[in-house]
């Protein structure tokens, strides 16, 4: 009996033309390849996966011969790799910026206007969630965070959406930011967070960072509708496809993220089609908070361990270290930050860890533990150091090495010279953002100042230069979530050093097969080979072949895309294109 399983093959007309992003075979390189179900069967040469098919054919008792099998041929001047992993985003947070353009705001009055007409033409919503603000970039506003009575003034005058009864909730585009309008819950300060209060006291409306859980607890009654969430998981799914992201990790799951998630998987596993390895968000102070189902612990957070048939995995446990570098506005202090010196442009404050080291040591250990992965973001330079003497003694305490629980260090953006090597000593991850370099490095330099910027400022190089492991991501959507712009942002020359960008292998490798060893997948993804999961993507251009300068240029004028996405051996996503 002939089998029922699909098989075809991937050839190339120009030889090398498959990235593999392998480190055990003879080339990173690459002609043809076989799937055979949702597997790569065969990789290599032409001539060596056609003489191989004969034993796979036989193995799973398929009749056709090698010629008749159906092949996917890439053009001269195309590429075929592995499917993009983005390492670090926030998947249905990204899903919901692209419900309005907020970040595209230059005004104040302008990002209003936008929330205005998404009310509008959303008059069934009584809670409106957006996502996206930047008011960094605002022309009329100096910096100034939107408040409640912002809304109040633009959205209750006549002639402005119906809002009787409805709730505004935005986040900020760094999600370490909520504006609301109409929230009646308490107001305080929260451990780690701000609540901004106007001159009389009350509330003003900007909740920040461990102050949004105010608006997160389901006590609140703010949470999504299941059709705002199906809304938002669909645009994301959508966006990932198209830029040939088949795996995400997301950075930090609200119960929200986690209870939609579940549902889609345990009605029909086909329906999550970009893999997703999840980050249970925790509040260090309080590990029980009500945000981890099903018993609101971490503690039980180990059941959710894998899931989904290689669709959904629970492994990783996001811990938040200090703030971003962009919450900051002409009244937010104290600065988010957490840095060892204090900031240039207010030299009475060194920024604020959000949790007590006791707090984060217990919390981290209990991951450890449950054998979960911890994934702590910081960005201060106090952050990470602190962060990195809490992970060598908890290491050493329970006799761990770093490629068994591989923690990861989310950011990294500001660091001091000798955690470098402390980084690599431990097997910490560095989990970097190249498209920050060049999306914040001003505000950077507003922070720290030019000489001490130079210094530690994203310096990437050196993390690489001592031998640590990395994976490149975007933070979507803080972020473009494009891997090409991830590219452009790495290689392309900086502006504080030329020497310190990535080289193409580099960034590449960090949004592939290195990604996949950063959320513990690189048995299933990550490469091209014999094994794994038949993940990868068709671009346009042959990225790895082209000269650097020249590539340059052509990921400045975007004109390298994805032609089509496949993830498990199966066409999600065709681009109208065919160069």
């Amino acid at each position: 009996m002939s089998s029922t399983v699909t098989a075809f093959a991937v050839v190339a007309e120009t030889p090398g033309a498959i990235f593999t992003a392998s480190d055990t075979l003879t080339s990173e390189t690459a002609d043809a390849f076989i799937v055979v179900g949702d597997k790569i069967a065969s990789i290599g040469t032409k001539d060596h996966v056609r003489q191989q098919w004969s034993h796979i054919a036989k193995s799973y008792n398929i009749e056709q011969v090698f010629d008749d099998l159906d092949r996917i041929s890439i053009p001269a001047g195309q590429m075929v790799g592995p499917g993009f992993i983005g390492s670090h985003l926030h998947f249905l947070e990204g899903g919901e910026s692209l419900l309005a353009p907020l970040s595209a705001a230059k005004t104040k009055k302008e990002f209003l206007d936008m929330v205005g007409e998404y009310a509008k033409s959303n008059e069934s919503e009584g809670i409106i969630r957006l996502n996206g603000f930047s008011h960094t970039n605002w022309t009329d506003a100096k910096g100034a965070l939107p408040t409640a009575q912002d809304f109040e003034d633009h959205l209750g005058a006549d002639g402005k959406p119906d809002m009787a009864g409805r709730k505004i909730i935005i986040s900020s585009r760094d999600c370490h930011m909520q504006v609301q309008w109409l929230y009646n819950g308490r107001s305080k300060k929260e451990t780690g967070g701000v609540v901004e209060l106007n001159p009389d006291g009350s509330a003003s409306g900007v909740f920040k960072d461990n102050a949004q859980r105010i608006l997160f607890d389901k006590r609140a009654g703010t949470q999504y509708t299941a059709d705002q969430l199906r809304e938002r998981f669909k645009r994301a799914t959508d966006e990932c496809l198209k830029y040939g992201i088949t795996t995400q990790t997301d950075a930090g799951l609200r119960y929200w993220s986690l209870d939609h998630y579940l549902e889609i998987v345990q009605s029909n596993q086909a329906h999550m089609l970009v893999r997703t390895y999840a980050m249970l968000y925790t509040e260090p102070s309080e590990p029980e908070f009500t945000l981890i189902p099903p018993g609101n612990g971490l503690k039980d957070a180990a059941a959710y361990k894998d899931l989904g048939g290689n669709r959904l995995c629970v492994r990783a446990v996001k811990i938040f270290a200090d703030g971003a570098m962009r919450s900051f506005g002409a009244q937010a202090r104290p600065f988010a930050l957490f840095l060892s010196e204090p900031y240039e442009d207010d030299s009475n404050n060194s920024g604020f860890p959000l949790a007590t080291m006791e707090d984060f040591t217990r919390v981290i250990e209990m991951a450890f533990k449950q054998g979960l992965q911890p994934a702590i973001h910081a960005i201060g330079d106090a952050a990470i150091s602190s962060i990195l003497e809490i992970l060598e003694k908890l290491m050493q305490k329970l006799g761990l090495k770093g490629d068994q629980c591989r923690p990861r260090i989310e950011h990294a953006q500001i660091l001091n010279r000798k955690d470098g090597q402390r980084f690599a000593d431990l097997g910490v991850i560095a989990s970097i953002q190249p498209s920050h370099v060049h999306g914040d490095m001003d505000i950077g330099l507003a922070r720290l100042g030019p000489e001490r910027a130079n210094k530690c400022l994203y310096a990437f190089r050196e993390l690489l230069q001592h031998g640590v492991k990395y994976a490149c991501g975007t933070d979507w959507p803080v972020e473009n979530l494009d891997p090409m712009n991830t590219l452009l942002n790495a290689i392309r020359p900086r502006d504080d050093d030329p020497e310190k960008s990535l080289t193409v292998k580099e960034a590449l490798l960090g949004m592939t097969r290195y990604a996949a060893y950063a959320c513990r997948n690189e048995h299933l993804v990550g490469s091209l080979e014999v094994g794994k999961l038949a993940d990868f993507v068709i671009l346009n251009k042959d990225i790895v072949s082209i000269e650097p300068a020249d590539l340059l240029q052509h990921l400045q004028a975007n004109s390298v895309t994805v032609l089509a996405t496949y993830i498990g051996g199966a066409k999600e996503y065709q681009s109208a294109r065919t160069d």
